[in-house]
């Protein structure tokens, strides 16, 4: 697992925290009220392909988005959240 901002991105990774052996909770700065989706990707590039895992907004700048990962052990994907 690989947090992953891009510079076009308003939301900052600060870490990632393993929960269960597929559960990870991803720990994002964010700006307050503003909507953002999160995206995942097995590879990172002009090449890369990213699936929508959902929209989300927050109260607060500090977000946590929970990621349930399929597979044994849990593939290698990178993360971004993006507002529109």
């Amino acid at each position: 697992m690989t947090g992953f901002a891009p510079a076009s991105a308003n939301a900052r990774f600060t870490h990632i925290e393993q929960i269960t052996v597929n559960t990870f909770d991803l720990h994002l700065l964010v700006e307050p009220g503003r909507p953002y989706h999160m995206e995942a990707s097995n590879k990172v590039g002009p090449e890369a392909s990213w699936q929508n895992l959902g929209a989300f907004s927050s109260p607060t700048s500090n977000h946590i988005y929970r990621h349930i990962a399929v597979g044994n052990p849990p593939p290698q994907q990178f993360f971004r959240a993006v507002s529109p």
